[in-house]
């Protein structure tokens, strides 16, 4: 199991409607880890238009045009399909770039496998933390079946 924090943002310059596959966006982010620039297969989360935040995986880009793996609106927590607004028509419209597993390294967690729950605690190390304020994070497994589910993840938050 992996926890992705925020790379980097960007806005996107247009509405992207429900059910289309390319999002265009203001810029490429870049990552800080090694200076690459988002491409196939790197996560990132935005919020539509209900004010959900959806995650998309990128399957190719062609300048600033991001084409995603599934269409607008599929990631919606809502099940309702929604458009992704431009910046102009939301208060906070940034594109969360997350990367890919691999670019969390020091946040991956292996987790045994059993029938048995299994509390994966993190609220002393700070493995999971962002270091950017109202950040999302992105928990994902690369090994789930029907025979190991994940269930749940909470968070917390501390301004100190």
């Amino acid at each position: 199991m992996t926890v992705l924090v925020e790379l980097a943002r960007t806005k996107i310059t247009t509405d992207a409607a429900a059910g289309q596959a390319v999002v265009n966006f203001a810029a490429i982010p870049t990552s800080p880890i090694d200076g690459s620039l988002m491409a196939a297969n790197d996560y990132f989360i935005v919020q539509n238009e209900l004010y959900e935040y959806d995650v998309y995986r990128v399957a190719s880009i062609s300048g600033l045009a991001v084409t995603v793996d599934v269409s607008i609106g599929s990631a919606s927590a809502s099940g309702v399909a929604t458009k992704i607004p431009s910046h102009s028509s939301l208060t906070s419209p940034v594109i969360y770039f997350m990367g890919a597993a691999g670019d969390h390294t020091k946040r991956q967690f292996t987790i045994p496998a059993s029938n048995a729950d299994y509390t994966l605690a993190d609220y002393v190390v700070g493995l999971g933390t962002s270091v950017k304020l109202g950040s999302p994070l992105l928990v994902r497994s690369g090994n789930i079946t029907t025979a190991g589910v994940f269930t749940a993840a909470s968070f917390g938050y501390v301004k100190g």
